[in-house]
């Protein structure tokens, strides 16, 4: 019985250290499919693909990046970066402003648009280490 015990304290040490290693990288959530929430006038809605899961306030345009930060982890909202200079990016106070698009097969084709002056944002990524953003598509 003893011997039983140490090898379950054992395994359960070795899998914590595991686990806290684990905690320091933050790495995005993967989804299976693409997903949607299906309430049109509702002010918030998330969007999900294999790669990537997203709430957006379809209100004022910001979009959260659902991250993991360890192995167990649910998960955390982050806010993201989005380039709004030289953007004709007029809202309508209380009513929906934005919609973001995923394609189902060609995950990297994320969108982010203003639905009233058809500004468009496209997802992006400078640099190695560095977070998603969303990077202005400008018309010419």
């Amino acid at each position: 019985m003893k011997k039983n015990l140490l090898i379950v304290f054992f395994a359960l040490f070795a899998f914590g250290l595991f686990a806290e290693d684990r905690v320091e990288n933050t790495t995005v959530v993967n989804m299976q499919t693409l997903k949607k929430t299906s309430v049109e006038s509702a002010r918030f809605e998330i969007l999900a693909s294999k790669q990537f899961a997203f709430k957006l306030d379809k209100y004022n345009g910001e979009v959260y990046q659902l991250v993991s930060t360890g192995l167990f982890s649910p998960g955390k909202w982050v806010l993201m970066s989005r380039q709004v200079e030289n953007m004709n990016d007029s809202v309508c106070a209380n009513a929906v402003n934005y919609q973001l698009y995923i394609h189902e097969e060609q995950a990297s084709h994320v969108f982010l648009m203003n639905v009233n002056t058809g500004a468009t944002w496209t997802l992006g990524k400078r640099g190695d280490n560095r977070s998603y953003s969303w990077e202005a598509i400008v018309n010419e």
